[in-house]
């Protein structure tokens, strides 16, 4: 069986759930490698989050496309907010982990909402007919 026709099985995520995940850990080495940049000194480290941040904004326009209003930006954001609780709960026991997971699960849905919004202007059609 080749991959294509290859059934999926339980514990399987999507293409665009991967490209969620690197997306959100694309963010997070923007951020750092800025920081670095910051704390050495050393520029090289710019240019490796600028290269970095042209391969997370095409994944994001793979999975958003080019949303209506702020929804780009909002995407990346709540994605961004995500992996930092993600962050947290694995600095954490208990229901404090727990409380964190689940909010960060809640930002996850959120994002869903937010690329479904903006598709749903592409393929919607005018109420008003133009004369």
């Amino acid at each position: 069986m080749t991959a294509k026709t290859k059934p999926r099985t339980k514990g399987d995520i999507s293409k665009a759930q991967d490209l969620v995940m690197a997306t959100v850990n694309l963010i997070s080495l923007e951020e750092h490698l800025a920081f670095t940049a910051m704390k050495t000194g050393e520029q090289d480290f710019y240019e490796i989050a600028r290269n970095v941040r042209k391969l997370r904004i095409r994944c994001l326009r793979e999975l958003v496309g080019e949303p209506r209003g702020e929804l780009w930006c909002a995407s990346k954001h709540v994605l961004s907010a995500m992996m930092r609780l993600l962050e947290v709960a694995s600095k954490e026991d208990g229901r404090k982990c727990g409380e964190y997971l689940e909010a960060a699960f809640d930002l996850y849905k959120l994002f869903w909402l937010f690329r479904e919004a903006g598709y749903e202007i592409k393929t919607a059609k005018p109420k008003i007919k133009a004369k």
